[in-house]
């Protein structure tokens, strides 16, 4: 690909579109549907850093060493239990609180009731676990949310971006709205930084 000078900040994701289709089209990409259940499992009993959710089970082996349920580990839990979607694991609750048993040779010192509903709490937002107004006043605010026109990435530059802050004004006086990256940045060293963007 040639090396393009153009505005940085106007660039979206067209200049990308032929470089998806050629991996999309390619023989050895593979596309897979998403298991929205599974991933939901996975997180319950492996929990997930990133979103701060705790596994659902963690104790220390012979060496003091914290272990969690591992991916393997998940697996062999949920192939025994037969759970395919979360709203089986209550049903299957005592199963599990025997293969956390079986994994760990602990017997964990929690309720597993009480740590299934935790763990679904912090996972899946479902009238089974929350307020049933909760939920659809949730759901509803996400629909309004994505029938809004979205931002199209291509029309993002410099001037788009801060419209309506304090570095992009309708100008007056010996002072010019500006109009390009560099008028921008000009204006960004006129102004005070330790003041607020607004």
């Amino acid at each position: 690909m040639d090396a393009d000078t153009g505005d940085f900040f106007n660039r979206g994701i067209d200049v990308d579109k032929d470089d998806f289709k050629r991996i999309i089209n390619d023989s050895k990409t593979k596309m897979e549907k998403v298991n929205g259940d599974q991933i939901v499992l996975r997180k319950i009993f492996c929990g997930d850093d990133g979103d701060n959710v705790p596994a659902i089970y963690t104790w220390l082996n012979d060496k003091g060493k914290e272990v969690r349920i591992t991916e393997s580990k998940f697996e062999k839990i949920v192939d025994y239990i037969g759970a395919t979607t979360p709203k089986d694991l209550m049903e299957k609750k005592d199963h599990i609180y025997d293969q956390l048993v079986n994994i760990s040779g602990q017997r964990p010192g929690f309720k597993i009731e009480d740590r299934l509903n935790r763990q679904m709490k912090l996972v899946l937002l479902d009238s089974s676990v929350f307020p049933e107004d909760l939920v659809k006043a949730f759901q509803n605010k996400v629909t309004e949310e994505l029938s809004k026109p979205q931002v199209r990435p291509q029309n993002w530059n410099m001037v788009s971006i801060l419209e309506g802050t304090r570095y992009v004004t309708a100008g007056g006086g010996k002072y010019k709205k500006p109009t390009t990256e560099a008028s921008i940045f000009a204006e960004i060293d006129r102004v005070n930084l330790n003041k607020a963007l607004f």
